[in-house]
């Protein structure tokens, strides 16, 4: 990997979500579980459904709190049973901030392990 792209890749905080704390993202008549999102990227749950690398979409990313953003990007690819998608309209840093404190209140040690933001992922 070239070291723009890592560079690019490091840009964001990647937030991953414990499973009984992911956002949902509606897009058309689908839904998916947010398992890992960024100020410009998310990673989602495909649960079967398939999305198509290069496709945009726009859609509503609704978080635990009942927060509601409105977020569009394109999809990127398929890793497995998820779905990675750019976002051009997405979270701001202080919604993710917001996000960060809540799950540390609810899970102390949740980024405990975590280490550094340049893991695989969207942003």
């Amino acid at each position: 990997m070239s070291e723009d792209r890592r560079a690019q890749r490091r840009a964001f905080y990647r937030l991953r979500y414990p499973e009984a704390e992911r956002p949902t993202v509606q897009v058309d008549d689908r839904g998916y579980e947010v398992a890992e999102l960024s100020e410009a990227g998310v990673r989602v749950l495909l649960a079967g459904q398939w999305v198509g690398p290069g496709a945009p979409f726009r859609g509503f990313l609704r978080f635990r709190d009942g927060v509601v953003v409105l977020v569009s990007g394109e999809w990127l690819r398929t890793e497995g049973d998820e779905g990675v998608a750019r976002l051009t309209t997405g979270v701001s840093l202080r919604r993710m901030l917001d996000e960060q404190r809540r799950l540390l209140r609810l899970y102390p040690d949740l980024f405990e392990d975590e280490g550094h933001a340049d893991d695989a992922g969207p942003g």
